[in-house]
């Protein structure tokens, strides 16, 4: 059998594929399927790495250097925790929710609008304060590629939308109906331009 060479992501939705992966692969990223022996650590940020040099011009060279450094980051977490016994794997994992934010936002709307109004996660504990946080941070990051004008625009948006939320958060009023058409809203305005629906 010819050794393991990953496929290099070609655009932002293969990109996001490949984090999705690492997700599920992390810490070591070793292929427990039989189908790409040879898979490691090393061919999995060479992928990423070398799908984000293919992505560049998208992003332009800020966001595309702070990309880099933070799957260098990622890389030194996991690398730190190859058992997944300390938080270096978990911060790691973040890291990677991170990224995809920065790379397509609109998988962070997305699970929005499914976790919408309540954003009640583990132990029934609301992640929403943790939720809008990332949603912010994630614009923030990407203001350079949005443009100013759009970057305002949006961070209005989200402060509607947590608005309407926490005004329904039994989902009775129509306020959350409301808050859910933001995001649907958003989801359009931040399409890349490189990746179908």
């Amino acid at each position: 059998m010819p050794p393991y060479k990953p496929y290099i992501p070609q655009d932002v939705g293969e990109v996001m594929d490949v984090l999705g992966s690492m997700m599920l692969s992390s810490p070591r990223f070793i292929d427990r399927t039989g189908y790409l022996p040879g898979r490691n650590i090393d061919t999995a940020f060479l992928q990423l790495n070398e799908g984000l040099q293919m992505i560049r011009g998208e992003f332009g060279e800020d966001l595309y250097l702070k990309l880099r450094e933070m799957s260098d980051r990622m890389r030194a977490h996991f690398e730190a925790d190859p058992e997944d016994k300390t938080d270096d794997a978990i911060k790691g994992r973040e890291i990677i929710l991170e990224m995809m934010n920065v790379i397509d936002i609109r998988d962070l709307l997305g699970r929005m609008m499914r976790a919408s109004p309540k954003f009640i996660g583990y132990r029934d504990k609301s992640y929403i304060d943790e939720t809008f946080r990332e949603l912010n941070e994630g614009l923030r990051m990407t203001r350079g590629k949005f443009g100013e004008e759009l970057y305002l625009r949006l961070s209005a948006m989200s402060d509607r939308m947590r608005a309407h939320f926490e005004a329904d958060p039994e989902d009775k009023t129509g306020e959350t109906r409301k808050g859910r058409a933001i995001i649907r809203e958003m989801m359009a305005m931040v399409k890349p331009s490189g990746r179908e629906s």
